[in-house]
């Protein structure tokens, strides 16, 4: 019985499965602990982080390779960690019967008892064999990206295409992805199970989108997709995706996977500078538009200037031109636009990374603030680049690592520095919308959840209560359905809007329309300014 021993051992959650299956099939039933850990091969294949995560593969790998073994995964409505192992469960057991149960509150015993019996008769009619032992290496990409196109999925509105700028700058074919379409959430839900974060759905199902809409050579394409040591379940995008692509005959893509664990060191090291500087003309750009567009007399003014903003940014990054003389350029630009001196409420927007900056997946929630009278204030993607020199000091500092502490130290004060200097090119706009400091954001996070605690739910809660010290009238918590640092956020926004006297909405998206257009009601209720 594989699964965490909260769902399998506890006779109430488990609804005594495990012993039914003893007692009407006459089986020996074995939980998981008692399975010999021998993890070899767990952290190549699958770059598992969390511990009991490597237990439950260690379960299964034993299953597989034992003829008489079966397995019955027992898990929980809504479990984040099991959402990807359920994927991984799946493949490692190929053909072989396997029963996988998910279990919830309004769940009783008779109801699974039609699905045991049809897996025994599987178990019964299926021929005892040994299984290899599962090995497809996980993360041994072959071949350089000289001769591949990197794509770039479209995570910021801007970002994607100013980054793939950047890669083209030092000789490397990128492109971005296009914005998503329910036609590709369509094809990324068919390849996953279904109960991933958005995002994971999403990125995949963009670059498979792209990959058949081209007919194209698998040999002369890449996908970039990020990743971290976890615990939030985007350090296992890159596994699933891995998966999906050899399942799809797709064995010689290249999956291009810098880390947050050591700020992204896998990109080249003369491009990680420019990349930071890229990082943030997006997030400068798209804040100037923010700021302008609610207030402008033309309609539709200010967004003529930022497309063309960003065409001009995009040829003078790829070009190898100065970045700050184009900035300066297309900010003249926006400087020209006439704006009104209304008041408007100010609304702050947290939570997950690629939700919060992704248009389709935060169903276009910045629109919808704009369009019921509000000014959105959107967290920068730079934002989690520096949490992630934070932690990497931090770290340094509580394992007592001096040279560690002086390497991060080092890397940090060029951040922050060119960060300085990217913002000062646009004070005159962005004069009252400056980003406070990185450590006073983990101070006001550490008021609710300790620093160890790790994840965007840090971010999420610091930032949210900077956003009401600096006027912000309503926060919107966006994040996936089912994400794990937004279930948890989302329980201690309770405390804060109380705290604070600001309130707080909690949306959790699944990529369906509408689940923004409440935004309109808050706004509306909001007291006059």
């Amino acid at each position: 019985v594989i699964g965490r021993p909260y769902n399998t051992l506890d006779e109430r959650v488990s609804l005594n499965i495990p012993y039914k299956f003893a007692e009407n099939f006459n089986l020996t039933v074995l939980p998981l602990d008692m399975v010999p850990f021998e993890p070899e091969g767990i952290d190549r294949d699958f770059k598992m982080f969390w511990s009991y995560g490597k237990v439950i593969l260690n379960g299964l790998k034993f299953t597989r390779l034992n003829p008489d073994w079966h397995g019955v995964f027992l898990s929980n409505f809504g479990c984040g960690p099991d959402s990807y192992l359920l994927s991984y469960a799946e493949e490692i057991m190929e053909d072989k019967p396997f029963l996988i149960l998910e279990l919830d509150e309004h769940s009783s015993a008779g109801g699974y008892q039609t699905r045991m019996e049809a897996f025994m008769d599987a178990v019964t009619s299926s021929p005892s064999k040994t299984y290899d032992k599962f090995d497809f290496s996980i993360m041994d990409e072959k071949g350089g990206l000289s001769d591949r196109t990197i794509w770039i999925p479209p995570m910021h509105p801007i970002g994607a295409r100013f980054f793939a700028s950047a890669y083209r700058r030092y000789g490397c074919d990128a492109k971005a992805l296009p914005e998503e379409t329910p036609e590709i959430l369509e094809v990324g839900r068919s390849l996953v199970r279904g109960s991933e974060c958005l995002p994971t759905a999403l990125t995949i199902g963009n670059f498979v989108h792209k990959l058949r809409e081209l007919k194209a050579d698998p040999r002369k394409h890449a996908l970039f997709m990020a990743t971290s040591d976890g615990p939030c379940r985007f350090g296992q995008y890159i596994v699933l995706q891995r998966m999906i692509l050899n399942r799809l005959g797709y064995h010689d893509i290249t999956i291009v996977s810098p880390s947050s664990y050591n700020q992204y060191s896998g990109l080249p090291g003369e491009m990680r500078p420019f990349i930071w500087e890229t990082i943030l003309v997006s997030d400068v750009l798209y804040k100037v538009r923010c700021k302008i567009k609610p207030f402008e007399k033309l309609e539709a003014g200010t967004e003529k200037i930022f497309e063309e903003s960003m065409r001009i940014m995009e040829k003078a990054l790829s070009r190898g031109e100065t970045i700050y003389r184009a900035f300066q350029n297309v900010l003249h630009k926006f400087r020209k636009i006439e704006r009104t001196q209304e008041l408007k409420p100010l609304i702050g927007i947290v939570g997950e990374l690629y939700v919060r900056c992704n248009h389709f997946s935060n169903d276009y929630v910045v629109q919808a603030i704009e369009e019921a009278g509000g000014e959105a204030w959107v967290s920068p993607l730079s934002e989690w680049f520096l949490y992630t020199g934070f932690m990497r000091k931090w770290h340094a500092r509580h394992n007592g690592n001096i040279r560690e502490m002086f390497k991060a130290y080092l890397t940090d004060t060029y951040l922050h520095r060119q960060e300085r200097k990217m913002y000062e090119k646009a004070s005159d706009i962005l004069f009252d919308r400056e980003e406070p400091d990185i450590e006073k954001i983990m101070d006001m996070a550490a008021r609710y959840v300790p620093i160890a605690f790790g994840t965007e739910a840090l971010l999420t809660l610091g930032r949210a209560s900077l956003f009401i010290k600096q006027g912000a009238r309503l926060i919107v918590n966006t994040a996936p359905f089912n994400c794990m640092p937004g279930t948890i956020t989302t329980a201690i926004f309770n405390h804060i809007q109380d705290d604070m006297g600001v309130p707080v909405v909690n949306f959790f998206y699944d990529g369906k329309p509408g689940e923004s257009s409440p935004i309109k009601t808050y706004i509306e209720n909001l007291s006059p300014l």
